[in-house]
């Protein structure tokens, strides 16, 4: 913010919430850096009221920027600073509106993703196109590794393209509603390993939900989380999810085709460790079958 061109006038984010053992207030690192910098701040409960807001209509403000908000934002909003409201979304829209895009652009396998500048409507993330900065995705990414990719990206859109928009040096597009896809949430259940998958897709899966606090399997009841992996598509005729063999790529497990390779592990109440200083202290037998 210290950086850009636009003076911050006003934040709103979401109140304090409590975690950890203690069940202490913590604040949203939005919230602490706004108030480093004496920029007030706005922390309503639920936006569905617009008494608490009220106070921002009467500011001298040119663009309002949304990012990662985590609600939609209501009409009254809109309507407050008609075509001046923006959004940050991350990835390359149409494709991927909605809440998860990271996580299901890596699910789905895709080779490169990015950011998107648009201008806010009613409808979820169906605005105009003000600008896109994309970015190819190496097999070797993670979605924090995306994440921070974008971070960087999302800086120069609200840095250097919306000034220019807002100067007129940039029209917007509309979007191409044939090609939408969704991003819809992603539930727990989800986080579970079902290893009759096809290894390529469980790959992808474990890269898309460490943004998520990983995926895992059952081993003799305990979770047991793959933060890493590798694969091959390997014909065998092993039941899925069996421990095959350890060797320098990984743990070998028979998927529904081919296998995964687990590579790093943390089981429950343990540490995130390598696979071979884990086998080391924990040898999984071969043969067993993971649930």
């Amino acid at each position: 913010m210290e950086d850009s061109q636009f003076a911050v006038q006003a934040v709103v984010t979401k109140p304090e919430k409590t975690s950890g053992r203690g069940m202490k207030l913590h604040s949203s690192p939005v919230y602490t850096l706004a108030k480093q910098m004496n920029i007030p701040v706005w922390t309503p409960l639920s936006l569905k009221d617009s008494k608490p807001l009220e106070s921002l209509k009467s500011l001298d403000i040119s663009a309002v920027v949304v990012v990662d908000y985590g609600l939609i934002l209501p009409s009254y909003l809109l309507n407050w600073f008609s075509n001046r409201v923006f959004n940050i979304h991350t990835s390359l829209l149409p494709r991927w509106r909605g809440a998860a895009p990271i996580v299901h652009c890596l699910l789905a396998g895709d080779k490169k993703t990015g950011v998107t500048l648009q201008k806010m409507v009613p409808r979820l993330d169906a605005g105009d196109i003000i600008y896109q900065l994309g970015f190819d995705i190496s097999d070797q990414m993670n979605s924090l590794d995306v994440l921070k990719k974008m971070e960087s990206l999302s800086f120069q859109l609200m840095s250097k393209y919306l000034p220019l928009f807002l100067n007129g040096a940039i029209s917007p597009v509309s979007q191409d509603e044939s090609s939408a896809t969704y991003a819809s949430k992603i539930e727990k259940s989800q986080l579970k390993i079902n290893w009759s998958d096809s290894s390529g897709d469980l790959f992808n899966k474990v890269r898309a939900m460490v943004i998520k606090n990983g995926v895992y399997t059952l081993y003799q009841g305990s979770r047991l989380k793959i933060w890493s992996a590798d694969y091959d598509n390997e014909s065998h005729q092993e039941e899925c999810g069996k421990i095959m063999l350890y060797n320098g790529k990984g743990l070998k497990v028979a998927c529904g085709q081919g296998h995964l390779y687990l590579k790093e592990v943390q089981l429950e109440g343990r540490k995130i460790q390598k696979i071979a200083p884990f086998l080391r202290g924990f040898p999984l037998k071969t043969g067993y079958i993971f649930d």
